[in-house]
């Protein structure tokens, strides 16, 4: 092996080291100490590498608390990774239907781990648009419509988890563990997410899950628009409609799914 070919293995290990010691501490933020006393790295070359992972977007440092954050780009890999059967592409034409059809902003949030990222956002031509979310954008599971919708699919013991783990981040969006639970149980009896003024005063949004083949929610598509477009009968109108793409984009992904899974291939002897 080539002493070119040895450093540059021994460049991954160390930015891999890193990012690991940073995701580990992904919530609180990891300090550069505890970077260092995790990868072993000396103080010089952990500030250096540190340096290049912010300036690539792939970290994120807080100035105030000194920490450092997993980056915008890295998070945009994830969603990038979890879409692989294509869910933006695929919803798009739904999107506009819902967004021509409401003429309000339609959402798609992909689940990623124990958050939600915004991969798609379509306008309507309402004049007055819910813009809070930006396509890149993450939030923890409960936060949000399309968000709610995702943690409301899980099972209860799933539930729980991640609404303990996740009960600082909730508090920086001015909700507790215990509304969100409340969150999910309302959308549970509605058969719907809703979000009423919970983050945004005269912002509401309704939103449900997508589910895969094997019954986990996998993303939440989502409609916003200021609340008194959001009054009854039309919020039951726009979960119709909100329910019909739903449905159309599962059953063509149950259909890809079952003429790619290896699993169904073999159970029908291909």
């Amino acid at each position: 092996m080539s002493s070119d070919t040895s450093a540059g293995i021994q460049m991954v290990d160390r930015i891999t080291a890193i990012l690991d010691a940073v995701a580990a501490q992904a919530h609180e933020g990891a300090k550069p100490t505890d970077i260092i006393a995790a990868t072993g790295l000396q103080r010089a070359t952990a500030h250096r590498l540190l340096k290049g992972l912010v300036d690539g977007g792939m970290l994120e440092l807080s100035g105030e608390a000194g920490r450092y954050f997993l980056g915008p780009r890295l998070i945009g890999y994830a969603a990038a990774a979890g879409d692989r059967f294509n869910l933006v592409e695929r919803s798009a034409a739904g999107r506009q239907r819902l967004a021509t059809l409401t003429e309000d902003t339609v959402f798609l949030m992909l689940r990623v781990g124990d958050r939600a990222a915004c991969v798609a956002r379509t306008m309507g031509p309402f004049p007055i648009r819910n813009l809070t979310l930006s396509v890149g954008d993450t939030r923890p599971l409960g936060i949000g419509a399309g968000s709610i919708a995702i943690l409301m699919a899980l099972p209860d013991e799933e539930v729980e988890a991640l609404i303990a783990q996740q009960e600082a981040d909730f508090a920086t969006f001015g909700l507790s563990g215990a509304a969100v639970r409340r969150l999910v149980e309302l959308g549970r009896r509605l058969g719907y997410a809703l979000d009423e003024e919970n983050l945004i005063p005269g912002h509401t949004a309704v939103g449900m899950p997508l589910i895969d083949r094997h019954g986990r929610p996998v993303a939440g598509l989502a409609i916003a628009a200021i609340s008194p477009r959001m009054a009854e009968p039309r919020r039951t109108n726009m979960v119709a409609k909100l329910a019909e793409e739903v449905r159309r984009l599962e059953s063509e992904l149950r259909t890809l799914r079952h003429r790619s899974d290896p699993a169904d291939h073999r159970a029908h002897g291909a």
